[in-house]
C-alpha cells in the first residue's frame, strides 16, 4: 500500500467526532497538524480531473479562449496546460494563498495528456523560477482575494470556468453572489464545469447536517479547512438557474442507503427531500445563455 492510500486508511478510521473535535481546536488556533496528516491531491489525480472534465465537454484545445479555475488550492498546474492548448488567458480564483511552491519542479505535471496537440510551447523555466513569475509569463493571472478577485474580472470575458471539489466550500451566506460574479464575467455562451461533493469531508458521512445554523456558520466553523455550506444539490441548481444559468446536466452520485439517521439531522434540515439526502456528488455544467 502507499503512503496516500495507507493515509486514507487510516483517516478513515477515525472518529467523525474525534476529528471534528481537533478540527474545531485547529479552527481556533490551538492546535497546528501537518500537512502530511491532511488528506491532499496528488498532481497526477488533479490533473487527470481537468483532463476528464475537458472530454466530457468535448474540448480538444482553447485556442484563442480565456480559462478561468475556481479554487485551485495547492497545485497550480491547470494553467501551464491550458497554455499549451491554445489559451489566450488563463485566471485562478482562491480565497488564499495556498499554493505548493514545489508543485511546479515536477515536470511532469506539465505535460499534456496524451491525444491532445500541442498549440503553444512553454517558455524555457528558468533557474530559480518561481510559480509567481513561471504564471506571469503564459498569461495567467493568480488572485487570492476572494470575491474581490471575481469583481475585478471584466464582464463577457470568460469562455469556461472549471472547478472541481470548490462549490460545496463557498461561504453560504455568499453564495449567490459568487455566482452573479461568475455569471457576469462570463461570455455568452461559455460553459461552467463544477465537480461538487455533499459528504462532510469528516469521514465521507453527512454528520455535518447534525449542527444547526447558528452553530455551523459561525467564524470558528469557517475556518476549518473542511468547511461546507451544507447547500444540497437540488437547492444549488435552483440558486444557479435563478442567476440565469442553464443547467446543461447534472449528474448525481448516492449512497446505497441514507449517510445519517433523518432523527439525527437538525431541524433546519427537516424538510430536505431524501435524493438530496442520498446524494453524495454531482457534476454540474451550465451554460451562460
Amino acid at each position: 500500500m502507499d503512503k496516500e492510500l495507507l493515509k486514507r486508511f487510516l483517516k478513515s478510521c477515525i472518529p467523525w467526532r474525534l476529528r471534528y473535535l481537533v478540527k474545531i481546536q485547529e479552527a481556533k488556533g490551538n492546535v497546528r497538524l501537518s500537512n502530511g496528516i491532511k488528506q491532499q491531491r496528488t498532481i497526477e489525480e488533479y490533473n487527470n480531473t481537468f483532463f476528464n472534465a475537458m472530454d466530457i465537454l468535448g474540448i480538444e484545445d482553447f485556442k484563442g479562449k480565456n480559462v478561468c479555475e475556481l479554487g485551485p488550492g495547492q497545485h497550480l498546474i491547470h494553467p501551464f496546460l491550458e497554455y499549451q492548448l491554445g489559451a489566450s488567458k488563463e485566471i485562478l480564483l482562491e480565497i488564499d494563498d495556498f499554493a505548493n511552491v514545489n508543485s511546479l519542479v515536477d515536470r511532469k505535471g506539465l505535460k499534456l495528456r496524451k491525444g491532445y496537440a500541442l498549440s503553444k510551447k512553454l517558455p524555457k523555466m528558468e533557474t530559480n523560477e518561481t510559480w509567481k513569475t513561471y504564471l506571469q509569463r503564459i498569461n495567467a493571472e493568480y488572485r487570492t482575494d476572494g470575491l474581490d478577485g471575481y469583481k475585478a474580472i471584466p464582464d463577457n470575458s470568460v469562455n469556461y470556468v472549471f472547478s472541481f471539489a470548490v462549490f460545496e466550500h463557498i461561504r453560504k451566506k455568499e453564495f449567490k453572489e459568487y455566482l452573479r460574479q461568475m455569471y457576469r464575467f462570463m461570455q455568452i455562451g461559455g460553459e461552467a464545469f463544477h465537480v461538487v461533493d455533499y459528504t462532510d469531508h469528516l469521514g465521507g458521512k453527512k454528520n455535518h447536517l447534525r449542527f444547526s445554523e447558528t452553530v455551523w456558520e459561525d467564524e470558528v466553523h469557517y475556518k476549518l479547512d473542511n468547511y461546507t455550506n451544507r447547500i444540497p444539490c437540488s437547492e444549488m441548481c435552483r440558486i444557479m438557474k435563478q442567476t440565469g444559468f442553464k443547467i446543461v446536466q447534472c449528474k448525481k452520485t448516492y449512497s446505497e442507503k441514507p449517510l445519517i439517521k433523518r432523527k439525527n439531522m437538525d431541524r433546519c434540515f427537516k424538510d430536505m427531500n431524501e435524493e438530496d439526502i442520498l446524494t453524495t456528488g454531482a457534476v454540474i455544467i451550465a451554460r451562460k445563455e
